[in-house]
């Protein structure tokens, strides 16, 4: 596991301890990238990361944003829908014949 993937990991589980000049801004401008809008993103990170980060980039290839991007989009990969996104517009209202069930049909659906 990378170190931004384990700061990743930290941080979606709430336990990521802020260090100075670990802090994460977002700033969105979208940017046309092809078939997508691109979102930019300002991360401020320790100084003696950096290099090796473009480093390991350019090793493989990458542009430091795409090495990121790649590294998040492996890591919410395995993300499933929530419970009400699954479950959104799979119920019927059943038919009764009851006045109380009438009125609050009325008043919640």
């Amino acid at each position: 596991m990378t170190a931004l993937q384990a700061g990743w990991a930290a941080a979606t589980r709430g336990r990521l301890a802020l260090e100075p000049a670990t802090h994460v801004y977002l700033r969105i401008l979208y940017v046309y990238g092809g078939p997508r809008l691109k979102t930019k993103l300002t991360v401020t990170i320790d100084e003696d990361l950096v290099p090796r980060a473009k480093r390991h980039a350019r090793s493989r290839g990458l542009s430091l944003s795409q090495l990121i991007e790649n590294a998040l989009r492996e890591m919410s990969a395995g993300e499933t829908a929530s419970f009400s996104h699954r479950w959104r517009g799979k119920f019927r209202p059943a038919a009764r014949a009851d006045e109380r069930y009438r009125a609050l049909t009325k008043k919640y659906l």
